[in-house]
């Protein structure tokens, strides 16, 4: 069975406390705030990862908390709608019972930012569409990027680890204990989980183990699990594309992920991330994630490049294990991709993106859009208003 396939990180997690909220400045339509929340999570990481080695055995991680960022925004003037919050993973937000939550999560080299692009924000803001439609947001930093903590790179910043605070996020969201006492966050009636990439391929992984973790609709948007899957079970892995990882100016290995090169962090952008271990990396040539020129405007591909973060070489070694089929969640799901999207799209258009439909076999609903002429950072194309029109249509015809 497809359920015997994938391979489990055993995990408890849960959130303590918190430290004082961050202010920020609150559109003219909408309440937001940031805040930081230890996160305390156990899994089964993979041991022994280096710079040149993906490692072998089991290393246990954990309990330990983890200092998580996030950004919280409603309307101002709550609604129904309201009552559903979207949690945007790359993701304290809880809403009033009655409010429907959107939790966004970002993909890799990019941070909770990546929903409320501040290059022509009425343009390509997720987060400023999806207000005006009157839900409410949290988004956050991944582990290992943005304002989060950034542990190991190696052997603590991987994808088991991802996967149980992706669990921990979701379930104190809806009991209420995301965010610290004074940040008086609603209670909410549905959740939202949608994720780009790395967000969507850990959310998928947390589904696969937790098909009861309370979230009402799942968006996946820039991943495709089906075709890697079966490259995974059936191929060892030959057919994926991989990025090839350079440490001084030298290839060492090969990370499967995608097409391009990897930097070390620290010897590229030293202004910015300086302090960090040769385990975090970037991805400077971001021509890799777009479609053609003419599909992107040239200040959006600058505002790009001058704001990636960072991706953890622990993390890129352990991302197969999330490329699992999800066959008990009964949850609504979207996936979204572009057509020009190189790392997922092995067929023209990226048709195979409607084969996800068999990963979902208990899903309350399926649907795949295929967004054209765009790459797989769906978000900062001249398409990404048709994008967000595709979620939010699809979200209003489910009920939310």
């Amino acid at each position: 069975m497809l359920a015997d396939s994938f391979v489990a990180a055993v995990a408890l997690v849960s959130l303590v406390g918190a430290v004082p909220a961050v202010p920020v400045e609150h559109y003219s339509s909408s309440k937001c705030t940031e805040f930081y929340a230890p996160v305390t999570a156990t899994a089964t990481n993979v041991a022994n990862i280096t710079l040149d080695s993906p490692g072998s055995g089991s290393l246990q991680v954990g309990p330990a908390a983890f200092n998580i960022f996030f950004h919280f925004c409603t309307p101002s003037e709550p609604t129904e709608r309201s009552k559903t919050v979207q949690i945007l993973a790359h993701g304290e937000f809880t809403c009033r019972k009655g409010v429907t939550w959107l939790t966004n999560a970002t993909g890799a080299t990019y941070t909770q930012e990546y929903w409320n692009v501040q290059y022509k924000p009425e343009v390509y803001s997720y987060e400023r569409a999806a207000l005006a439609q009157g839900y409410s947001i949290l988004s956050y930093d991944a582990l290992g990027s943005g304002r989060s903590a950034h542990p190991d790179p190696l052997n603590v910043v991987q994808l088991p680890l991802l996967t149980q605070l992706v669990v921990g996020i979701v379930q104190a969201v809806r009991s209420g204990t995301l965010a610290p006492p004074h940040i008086a966050l609603p209670d909410f009636d549905k959740i939202v989980y949608m994720g780009h990439s790395l967000g969507s391929l850990t959310l998928n992984t947390a589904l696969a183990e937790s098909p009861d973790l309370p979230v009402d609709a799942a968006v996946f948007t820039g991943v495709r699990t089906w075709v890697l899957y079966h490259a995974r079970v059936e191929t060892d892995w030959h057919l994926l594309p991989v990025y090839q990882f350079t440490h001084s100016g030298e290839a060492i290995s090969n990370l499967t992920l995608a097409h391009g090169d990897l930097q070390i962090a620290s010897q590229t952008f030293p202004d910015r991330f300086g302090s960090l271990s040769d385990g975090y990396t970037v991805v400077q040539d971001r021509t890799i994630f777009y479609a053609p020129p003419g599909s992107y405007e040239e200040g959006a591909f600058e505002y790009d490049t001058a704001n990636q973060d960072t991706a953890s070489v622990g993390l890129a070694f352990t991302l197969r294990s999330g490329f699992v089929p999800t066959p008990a969640y009964s949850g609504h799901v979207l996936a979204v991709i572009g057509d020009q999207d190189v790392t997922f799209c092995n067929q023209p258009g990226c048709a195979n993106v409607f084969q996800e439909a068999a990963f979902y076999s208990a899903a309350a609903s399926f649907e795949a859009q295929v967004i054209p002429n765009t790459g797989h950072v769906l978000n900062l194309h001249k398409s990404s208003v048709a994008t967000y029109t595709v979620i939010l249509d699809w979200l209003t015809r489910i009920g939310f």
